[in-house]
């Protein structure tokens, strides 16, 4: 039991000294199509870049911090930013600074995320609204209608009502 708790003390340094990051940290976040990846630089402050997620995979800067790709941290050399999550267009980033309060800071990236980005469906009586949903290379909003008291939904609102994808109420019959 020892040996194994001596071990893994041992892997552990050894990353620490190596300067490998844990397995649990994440330095990159997505928002939509929006990428936002934690760059620690050899030397100078830490910055958040920001990238577009094209169809194809590849991505693309977003010029949405001021004209540019990459936001300065203002942390110093030889701090790191280590994990970075976004909420409601607030990036919230952890640090290994002791000069910065519980060693988070936060920065409005707002900007960064396209309107569409963020989607969010709506109950209202019998009727549920899913914005965002992608068909034929189009961004739709559909409503579904609640069939009686069950939890089963049909599809009563949307531009695809009228095409003759399978299940829809003009190709019931085919």
């Amino acid at each position: 039991m020892m040996n194994k708790f001596a071990l893994s003390i041992a892997c552990a340094l050894s990353l620490v000294v190596s300067g490998i990051q844990s397995a649990f940290a994440e330095n990159v976040a997505t928002v939509g199509d929006t990428v936002f990846i934690l760059d620690n630089p050899a030397s100078g402050s830490p910055q958040l870049i920001a990238s577009i997620l094209n169809a194809d995979s590849t991505t693309s800067p977003n010029l949405c911090f001021s004209g540019q790709s990459s936001l300065d941290l203002g942390l110093g050399e030889g701090i790191l930013a280590t994990d970075i999550t976004v909420n409601n267009g607030t990036a919230i980033i952890t640090t290994t600074s002791t000069d910065v309060p519980g060693g988070v800071i936060f920065r409005d990236v707002s900007s960064c995320i396209a309107a569409n980005s963020i989607c969010m469906a709506t109950v209202n009586g019998s009727l549920l609204t899913i914005p965002c949903v992608q068909y034929n290379n189009q961004v739709l909003t559909v409503v579904l209608e609640q069939r009686g008291n069950s939890m089963n939904w049909e599809l009563t609102s949307s531009p695809i009502l009228n095409d003759t994808f399978a299940g829809s109420k003009t190709n019931k019959g085919n």
